[in-house]
C-alpha cells in the first residue's frame, strides 16, 4: 500500500469566522429551521452557484487530510467530468475502492460504496469520515445516505421545475426518484 501525500504541515480548514466555516444545515440561517433535512440539501444544492472546482486546493487538501486520519488512500480525484453534476475522489481502504463525491456547485459531500458509472451510485455513511470531517473543520458537509435515499415530495419536485426550464426538463425525463439523484446526477 502506498501511503497518502502529506499536504501542507497541519491544516486548518475554516474556522466559525471564516467564509469557508458551513454551520450544520440545522442552524442555517438561510433556510427555515421547519423544513427537513432533505428539503434543505435540495436547495442548498441548487441555489448556492459556488463552482466548487474554483475552491479545488482547499478541497483536495481536505479530501486528504480526512482520507488520512481515517487510514483510507486517495487514488485520484477526478474533476468536471462532463456530464456529472460532481466532481469525485477516488478511495480505497484493504482492499475496498469507493468515492467520495464533491457536488460541482455547493459544498455537499457524499459518500458512495461504488465508483462513479453511470447511475450505478450507492450512498453509505462512515463515521470515521463525519467525524474527521467535523474536527478538521473541512470545506464541505457530509450528506448522510438516509437524507440522499429519500423520496422526492411534490414539493421539491416543483422547487427543481421552478429553477428553470432545462430542470423543468431533466425532471421529466430522468424521472429522478430521490433527493440523491438530483444533486449527483449525469444528466446532460
Amino acid at each position: 500500500m502506498v501511503a497518502s501525500t502529506v499536504i501542507g504541515p497541519k491544516w486548518t480548514f475554516a474556522s466559525q469566522s471564516s467564509p469557508c466555516y458551513f454551520p450544520p444545515m440545522s442552524q442555517d440561517p438561510h433556510l427555515p429551521s421547519d423544513w427537513p433535512a432533505t428539503a434543505k440539501a435540495l436547495r442548498v444544492t441548487h441555489s448556492k452557484a459556488e463552482r466548487q472546482s474554483d475552491k479545488r486546493q482547499e478541497i483536495v487538501a481536505a479530501v486528504y487530510s480526512v482520507a488520512r486520519a481515517c487510514g483510507w488512500e486517495v487514488l485520484g480525484m477526478h474533476w468536471d467530468k462532463y456530464p456529472l453534476s460532481f466532481h469525485w475522489a477516488e478511495l480505497k481502504h484493504g482492499e475496498r475502492r469507493f468515492a467520495l463525491l464533491v457536488h460541482e456547485s455547493s459544498p455537499f459531500v457524499a459518500l458512495s460504496s461504488e465508483i462513479p458509472d453511470y447511475f450505478n451510485l450507492v450512498f453509505v455513511d462512515d463515521d470515521r469520515f463525519t467525524s474527521a470531517a467535523q474536527q478538521l473543520n473541512a470545506p464541505f458537509r457530509l450528506l448522510s445516505a438516509a437524507d440522499l435515499l429519500q423520496p422526492l415530495t411534490e414539493d421539491d419536485r416543483a422547487y427543481v421545475r421552478a429553477l428553470s426550464g432545462q430542470h423543468a426538463r431533466d425532471l421529466k425525463y430522468w424521472q429522478p426518484e430521490t433527493v440523491g439523484d438530483v444533486i449527483f446526477n449525469w444528466w446532460d
